[in-house]
Parts: C-alpha cells; structure tokens; sequence
C-alpha cells in the first residue's frame, strides 16, 4: 500500500509567500532591461539625426529629460511593488 506524501504547511506557506513574492516581477524586470536600452537607442537616433537645429544646451535638455523620464518610469513601476510587499510582510521582525 502507498502512502502519499504530505507538504508540511510551513514549505506550502513559503512556496505561496514566494508566488506572491514573485508576482509582477517578470514585466518589472523587462521593464528594467529594455527601458535603458530603449533609452540608449533614443539618444543614439536624437544625438544622430534630431538634434541638429538644436544648441548643445538645448539638446543636454532633451536628454536629461528623457533620462527623468525613464527614472520616473521604473521608479513608479518598483514602489507599486516595494509597496505592496511590504505591506504583505513586516520588514525585519519575525511573525
């Protein structure tokens, strides 16, 4: 006769604490790598073909805006998850 083998709760509960945990990350995580890629790839093209009937302080402009831009982006992306996990979780003391 088999017997089958049970989960103990404390590994269910880490493996669904770590779904949770999980949740959200892979579009973060892409948004993370292709932004600044995109970003590279933007200034590449403006510093190339855009900016030539811009001066060198107006283009600095535009590059340091679309590098705000990109922060802002991610950063508001990452604190709707730190956020989020932290409030499924207390930070630094034990349950």
């Amino acid at each position: 006769m088999r017997t089958q083998a049970t989960t103990p709760p404390e590994e269910t509960a880490a493996r669904c604490d770590d779904r949770e945990w999980r949740s959200g990350m892979s579009w973060r995580i892409q948004l993370s790598i292709l932004g600044p890629v995109a970003w590279v790839c933007f200034t590449l093209l403006y510093v190339g073909f855009w900016a030539h009937g811009f001066s060198l302080f107006q283009s600095v402009i535009v590059i340091l805006v679309s590098l705000i831009l990109l922060f802002g982006i991610m950063g508001a992306a990452w604190a709707a998850w730190g956020m989020r996990r932290g409030r499924s979780r207390r930070w630094g003391r034990e349950p």
